[in-house]
């Protein structure tokens, strides 16, 4: 007979040698009779960063954020899961720049966004407030809901790169990855009212020293218009206290 029981796993968060025990219960089916105990430790490494350039991987689904110089509005970002153009505080505070280094547990982005959050209140002092805020945005339509642009996926696999003046996809969702790079390239937070679900393969060009260019090559090259508005959003304000 298959009983269930219950783990308890130490998480523990190491950030340059302080170690902060988290106790968490973690549900767990087991063939054996005999009640198992053990331990599990997870880590977030945080440290001041002296890289020449910057590196981010990230994959929450995976317990996997792993970055060298990368900004304090970036990781909060990760950490609050906002737009890092919803990130706000002092330009000295949200433009220093850390590595990250994680070990954390899969399948479970909202305990990953909790200890990151956790780690930089404990080492640096580094607070974000989750609120809700009316903000200027752009937002991302399709006319009358359809895209006569855009093709559903015929690729096996999911991919996407970017570089300047370029954004190319296979397999990718309109309000996923894409959104993000969209972002970035602009530099506003951009919300989906697109309407369309599924998957596409596309490739989107603009003169990368024009950022205005960016609205029409999305209208004639993918059948999507942006459009300026003010709505109310989620906002993190970072301090350090």
């Amino acid at each position: 007979m298959i009983n269930t029981k219950h783990l308890i796993a130490l998480i523990v968060i190491s950030i340059s040698g302080i170690n902060l025990p988290l106790k968490a219960q973690i549900g767990i089916s087991s063939h054996n009779q005999s009640e198992t105990k053990s331990n599990t430790f997870y880590k977030v490494n945080l440290s001041d960063s002296e890289a020449q350039g910057t590196f981010m991987m990230v994959s929450k689904i995976n317990g996997g954020v792993n970055a060298a110089g990368v900004s304090l509005k970036q990781i909060i970002a990760i950490a609050y899961n906002v737009s890092a153009f919803a990130v706000f505080g002092a330009d000295s505070l949200l433009n220093k720049r850390y590595d990250v280094e994680t070990t954390l547990p899969k399948r479970n982005e909202q305990l990953v966004e909790l200890m990151l959050q956790s780690a930089f209140k404990e080492k640096y002092g580094i607070y974000g407030e989750l609120i809700e805020k009316e903000i200027e945005v752009l937002v991302l339509k399709a006319p009358n809901g359809v895209s006569k642009e855009l093709y559903p996926t015929v690729e096996k696999f999911s991919k996407l790169s970017s570089d300047d003046g370029i954004i190319a996809g296979a397999k990718q969702s309109l309000n996923g990855n894409f959104l993000t790079l969209l972002q970035e390239a602009i530099g506003i937070v951009i919300i989906d009212e697109t309407g369309l679900e599924g998957q596409y393969d596309f490739q989107l060009f603009w003169d990368s020293e024009n950022s205005e260019s960016i609205y029409s090559s999305l209208k004639n090259q993918l059948g999507l218009e942006l459009f300026a508005t003010k709505k109310k959003v989620n906002v993190v304000e970072v301090t350090k206290h």
